[in-house]
């Protein structure tokens, strides 16, 4: 079945070398994927033990290997040339999304829209120096850009790549989502292009303190850029998103009359029931 999204030139090694062991290993695409995804993950985790749930062999876990240094080189090119690429967005559509029924037909807004919408949140410089910042744990005092649906992350990584083209670099990145590769996705995404931030799964309006997983991103490049870092995280009150979602739902609380509670939450008697509801929560550039 055709995914109706067209592979980019630049990617055309990679899917062929993803295919290779995809059908060696005798998996799924969605599986090999989100494997090779924990792959690089683990290389980027400073506390990475090895796995004993690794079920790959000696030589297909080279190809692995050797598939992250042909995802490295495309990066590096592309990053290069455009201010920041989302390899991965581009082949889970093309590759991986179609063969699975949960994935089929998502996809990621276009490189091109998300530059737009990038300009257009963040405006031109000057527009935001008093901004109000938030001390983001290592990362001292920043600047909050998030994304509640990020996806693989390419909105923020257009800002990124928008706000360091203006010299305002002080910006503190949150990528939220309820799937858990496009987690992984985003938290290798931003990692290679250097931002600070956090990874959250989670569902970020129904359930935003309960984290099914999440990452710190480049804490060992903050102060001083040693090396890049990818750092797995259960713990919901280690992350601002979870904070900032906790505190801003005990200030904004409604009443709601009890004629528009579910029968199943009414009380017996039936009298005048209330129940407080949380606002829904809006997140942008803070």
């Amino acid at each position: 079945m055709a995914s109706g999204y067209e592979l980019p030139v630049e990617l055309r090694t990679l899917e062929k070398m993803f295919k290779q062991l995809t059908y060696h290993s005798g998996r799924d695409s969605v599986t090999v994927f989100g494997d090779f995804l924990a792959y690089i993950l683990y290389g980027f985790n400073p506390a990475s033990k090895p796995d004993p749930t690794w079920k790959y062999k000696k030589s297909e876990t080279k190809q692995f290997h050797d598939m992250m240094l042909e995802y490295f080189t495309v990066m590096d090119k592309m990053v290069d040339k455009r201010g920041w690429y989302d390899a991965f967005g581009d082949f889970f559509m093309a590759v991986v999304g179609h063969t699975s029924r949960q994935y089929r037909g998502q996809f990621f807004t276009p490189h091109t829209i998300c530059d737009f919408m990038a300009k257009i949140i963040l405006g031109e410089r000057g527009e935001y120096p008093d901004t109000p910042t938030i001390t983001c744990g290592a990362f001292g005092r920043r600047v909050i850009v998030s994304d509640p649906t990020a996806g693989s992350g390419r909105l923020l990584l257009a800002a990124h790549a928008d706000l360091c083209s203006k010299e305002y670099p002080n910006h503190y990145m949150i990528a939220e989502d309820i799937d858990t590769l496009c987690c992984k996705m985003s938290a290798i995404n931003l990692c290679m292009h250097g931002c600070f931030g956090e990874v959250v799964c989670h569902d970020t309006l129904l359930h935003p303190d309960k984290v099914v997983l999440g990452y710190k991103i480049n804490e060992m490049m903050h102060p001083f850029p040693v090396c890049p870092s990818i750092r797995p995280i259960d713990d919901p009150g280690a992350f601002v998103c979870t904070t900032l979602a906790r505190e801003m739902m005990k200030r904004h609380t409604v009443d709601v009359p009890a004629d528009v509670v579910p029968e199943a939450g009414r009380k017996s008697d039936n009298k005048a029931a209330k129940r407080k509801q949380p606002l829904q929560l809006e997140l942008n550039f803070l």
